[in-house]
């Protein structure tokens, strides 16, 4: 959506980006989408935070999809963001990747139903 313009604090960059918090900034599946397209540019980065973004399947799929490009990433935060099916078994199949550096991931007060978690149980299990 062309509608959508970024700030210029996130563009301009005086260092190497390894952490990248954007909790609570409302981007919606939209803004998810943005994003997923502009992590190949952040190789290096070790930390993820998206908390409490509207997100849906659509932006957090878009968003999961990308991260074996961040081979540094070891922390993930997608609290309070809306976790179906679809994103479930992106994440889960992350998880079980190789490309996979995770060492923390955060869900909290995610909505994430039953028959989804087992998914995530299971690839945090294996890994």
């Amino acid at each position: 959506n062309s509608k959508i313009t970024p700030r210029p604090s996130l563009l301009i960059r005086k260092d190497l980006s390894t952490v990248l918090n954007l909790e609570h900034q409302n981007m919606g599946d939209d803004g998810g989408v943005l994003l997923a397209n502009a992590l190949d540019g952040l190789p290096h980065l070790c930390a993820l935070n998206i908390a409490d973004n509207n997100l849906t399947d659509e932006g957090l799929t878009a968003i999961i999809k990308k991260l074996p490009t961040c081979h540094y990433l070891t922390s993930l935060d997608v609290s309070e963001n809306k976790i179906d099916a679809e994103a479930a078994h992106e994440l889960s199949s992350y998880l079980l990747s190789p490309a996979c550096a995770l060492i923390d991931i955060v869900m909290r007060k995610s909505d994430v139903d039953d028959d989804e978690i087992g998914s995530f149980v299971y690839a945090i299990g294996q890994s």
